[in-house]
């Protein structure tokens, strides 16, 4: 951010860059503390790193932070901004500018190289800056194997943007305004809040495909948001509520966090309720719910029609081979015969939906030879001539729910039945 504030920068009227550290205050104990720091040194604050006036409006475990951006960034000058949020109203409570001298970042960094060049002095390699990546090769031998391949992932992009901000005579200049370079942690910290977090809504408009339609981002969000607020909810019921009972005080931040270190990750959680819905789905896929005062007789109709349904998606419809072999062995086809809950009464096939389907450039008729008297003609191997013909009754009418053909004619004595009687009432 820019800050313009003659009694910081002195002989210095322009607008000077600055680091923002913003913190909100949630609990009473640090709401008052903020307060207290306003009422002593009042609503905007001007210190220098490390004067009293700083001890007293930023608190101890803040302090780094500010130091440690302004060595990241470069700048000289950072802002401390204290927020306080009571009954879902937040406000500023104070804002106070620092001035960070030269000597205080050499300090700090002095010190934090002690630390970083024997654990991480490797990937500061001139070599390995130049080149972009890492190799195998440039890994000391107690880097262990999973932490060699985060490292080469995240490589590039690091390399990246530390040519980005180099200057040609080697110092770093302060980054550009991004905002959606975001620390994963962060990211799913804000990830039940979408809209409130700048970052992360940028960040959830480049996940999304850049075609998807608006609804389908909207709705994915939705699910997204009220997934992660359930994991958190399970959090508390399963891990922070018994613990707090036992606790009988209130705990610190650290404390939550180390108390949830090894708790089920976001991404699991996400995937163990997806299988368990899954499994609900599956086992309640072929009982409709019906209201109380539905009949049973409609509650069988329902469910008869309802598993027709899903058959015919599976298997496809209608059948167009073996039809006879098929309704005789099929358990569901056989229910589906002597139903009475679907229409069996014969059409013509003309009237009958599809009767008739495009193939190419021509149609082909559904054939008229009736499924249940048809018997095919045998050829004498090695010859063209016919041991015997088929026999089989033409018919211009079908079942439209079964969609086969039957014939109407009835053989013998005046007791005998047509084929589509027997295929509708009897066992074949």
């Amino acid at each position: 951010m820019k800050l313009y504030s003659p009694g910081i920068v002195e002989d210095a009227p322009d607008p000077v860059r600055c680091c923002l550290e913003i913190k909100t205050r949630v609990s009473e104990s640090t709401i008052a503390k903020a307060e207290l720091g306003r009422k002593k040194h009042g609503h905007f604050v001007n210190c220098s790193y490390g004067d009293a006036v700083f001890n007293d409006c930023v608190p101890a475990a803040n302090r780094s932070q500010v130091l440690h951006q302004a060595l990241v960034t470069g700048f000289q000058h950072g802002v401390f901004v204290v927020c306080k949020l009571e009954e879902g109203q937040g406000s500023i409570v104070q804002i106070v500018a620092i001035r960070i001298s030269t000597e205080k970042r050499d300090e700090y960094e002095k010190n934090l190289c002690k630390v970083v060049n024997p654990l991480l002095g490797f990937l500061q390699n001139e070599d390995v800056i130049a080149r972009g990546i890492l190799m195998d090769s440039d890994f000391p031998d107690w880097v262990t194997d999973p932490h060699r391949t985060i490292l080469k992932t995240r490589a590039k992009l690091y390399y990246g943007h530390l040519k980005l901000i180099s200057t040609e005579e080697g110092d770093l200049r302060p980054t550009k305004p991004v905002s959606i370079y975001k620390h994963s942690t962060q990211y799913r910290y804000n990830k039940h809040k979408p809209g409130l977090d700048k970052n992360t809504e940028i960040s959830d408009r480049v996940a999304f495909h850049t075609t998807g339609p608006f609804e389908a981002k909207y709705v994915f969000r939705m699910l997204d948001a009220i997934m992660v607020n359930a994991w958190r909810a399970y959090q508390a019921v399963t891990v922070i509520s018994p613990w707090l009972r036992a606790l009988g005080s209130p705990p610190s931040l650290a404390q939550v966090r180390t108390k949830l270190h090894n708790f089920v990750g976001v991404e699991d959680f996400v995937a163990d309720v997806a299988l368990e819905c899954l499994r609900r789905l599956a086992a309640q896929k072929a009982i409709p719910l019906f209201p109380a005062d539905v009949p049973q007789e409609e509650r069988e109709e329902r469910q008869f029609k309802s598993e027709f349904a899903e058959y015919k998606r599976i298997n496809g419809w209608p059948i167009r081979k073996f039809a006879l072999k098929k309704f005789a062995s099929d358990p569901f086809l056989k229910k589906l015969r002597l139903c009475t809950f679907v229409d069996h009464r014969p059409q013509r096939i003309r009237d009958v939906q599809p009767v008739i389907h495009e193939k190419g450039t021509s149609q082909k008729v559904v054939r008229r030879k009736c499924v249940l008297c048809f018997v095919p003609g045998k050829m004498i191997p090695g010859t063209s001539t016919i041991k015997s013909k088929e026999i089989a009754n033409n018919s211009t009418y079908m079942c439209p729910t079964c969609m086969v053909v039957l014939c109407k004619k009835t053989v013998g004595n005046s007791g005998a039945k047509s084929c589509h009687t027997m295929g509708r009432y009897r066992k074949w």
